[in-house]
């Protein structure tokens, strides 16, 4: 059946993009776009259409704390279907970007002049006053910025890919050049201000559309620092785990599967072993504090932690789902590397060990995050020294770090509580 479908949409693929059709196709539309009820407020001051919603959820929830944002979903099937009326050749992604080929040019164009007729009467009948995205270089969002702006619909982005920069400056600067990313929108919002120099060098966009806003999860962290109890008040460890592909220029290898290294021989792969076991061996001393291990999914991740265990423990346990924030909070103290979450334990005056040996100091280095702040965590440059450490830790013999302003600057942008407020505004002042 889905075959037959398929076929019969292909043959009237030239039939529904035309002019005429386009009515229909906005009904269609209209029936599948929703308000994002658990992020909306009722009074609200702005209305959002928000394209791949599911890659941001917490900077929109972050948002979403304004008060004054309503949130409509654009569903990612809905315009990738919009986006195949139009193309009808899968070309490849550096194919595609470049804009070259003359069947490229053909294809894109005319998807760009469709969504010049869709967008504005979308925008009538929905009721919205911007778009956002989260990216400039998602296929799927080609030509509908160009496309918006062109129609008087204000697009936005709020791109959040920003730590990568710490260790891959000029890589990603040319890397976006070579690939001709562009960002046609009016306004391109970053979190920090290294990203604001990556991007305008590499002429994504005018440096004038991109703005500095600020890590909006930052705020309720700041919210917090006049009431954060003591580290040594609680009972639990967080280690925030990693894998064996811990720099992005890794994870293109062909010898890593889910980030990891398939015959176990690349990567960080002695780094992480001996952080989970050697962690494990620590909470056998401490029967009476709770270690956990976060993970940002299961799979192959899981099962790589537990292999790396010195055996199952009752006072370890392997978390997913847990907001990493609280568990910070309620942490004396947290183990990491190459996250953001190391960054969130600063600023919730927590102290952190970075593991800085085996692989990570011998082979790669280059790819470790903060190098320049080194002095802001406890950097383990043994397995031994990371062993001491880890224990006193346990003990709570070790002190919280503060972050200074420089290091406020390179990776959130500020820290005053308005990160929120800022992007609110950047957004409302593209308003018509």
């Amino acid at each position: 059946m889905k075959i037959y479908i398929f076929k019969i949409f292909k043959f009237l693929k030239p039939v529904l993009r035309s002019r005429m059709f386009v009515p229909f196709v906005l009904l269609y539309s209209y029936f599948f776009i929703r308000k994002i009820n658990e992020l909306s407020s009722d009074n609200s001051e702005l209305k959002i259409l928000v394209f791949n919603k599911v890659r941001y959820m917490s900077e929109l929830s972050s948002l979403s704390k304004t008060k004054k944002v309503t949130f409509i979903e654009m569903p990612d099937w809905l315009q990738a279907q919009i986006h195949s009326l139009c193309v009808d050749i899968r070309f490849d992604r550096s194919t595609f970007f470049l804009n070259r080929d003359e069947e490229v040019k053909k294809q894109r164009n005319r998807l760009y002049n469709y969504l010049k007729l869709y967008i504005p009467l979308l925008k009538k009948i929905i009721g919205f006053d911007l778009i956002l995205t989260c990216s400039f270089y998602y296929i799927q969002d080609q030509e509908w910025d160009r496309a918006s702006e062109d129609s008087k619909v204000p697009f936005a982005a709020l791109y959040k890919e920003n730590l990568k920069y710490e260790v891959r400056k000029e890589f990603s600067v040319k890397l976006y050049q070579e690939r001709n990313n562009k960002f046609y929108g009016r306004k391109l919002i970053v979190f920090d201000f290294l990203s604001k120099e990556v991007l305008a060098k590499a002429k994504v966009c005018d440096e004038n559309k991109i703005e500095v806003c600020g890590m909006m999860r930052f705020d309720d962290i700041f919210d917090l620092q006049e009431s954060l109890p003591d580290p040594k008040d609680f009972s639990n460890v967080v280690l925030f785990s990693f894998r064996h592909a811990i720099g992005g220029t890794l994870t293109v290898d062909d010898s890593f599967h889910g980030g990891f290294s398939i015959k176990n021989d690349s990567g960080v792969c002695n780094l992480f072993h001996d952080v989970h076991n050697t962690y494990s061996k620590v909470a056998q001393n401490f029967p009476k504090l709770n270690y956990k291990i976060k993970l940002k999914w299961k799979d192959i991740w899981k099962d790589r932690v537990e292999a790396s265990l010195d055996s199952p423990k009752s006072n370890i346990e392997v978390v997913i789902k847990s907001d990493a924030q609280e568990m910070i909070r309620n942490s004396r103290g947290v183990i990491g590397i190459n996250s953001t979450t190391l960054l969130e334990a600063l600023f919730l005056k927590r102290p952190v060990i970075l593991p800085f040996f085996h692989e990570a100091s011998e082979k790669y280095p280059h790819e470790i995050y903060f190098k320049d702040f080194f002095d802001t965590f406890y950097l383990a440059n043994s397995n031994e020294e990371y062993q001491k450490l880890l224990t006193k830790l346990c003990n709570g013999e070790l002190e919280y770090r503060k972050p200074s302003e420089e290091m406020i600057r390179r990776y959130i942008g500020f820290f005053d509580g308005k990160n929120k407020e800022r992007v609110f505004t950047t957004l409302h002042s593209l308003k018509l």
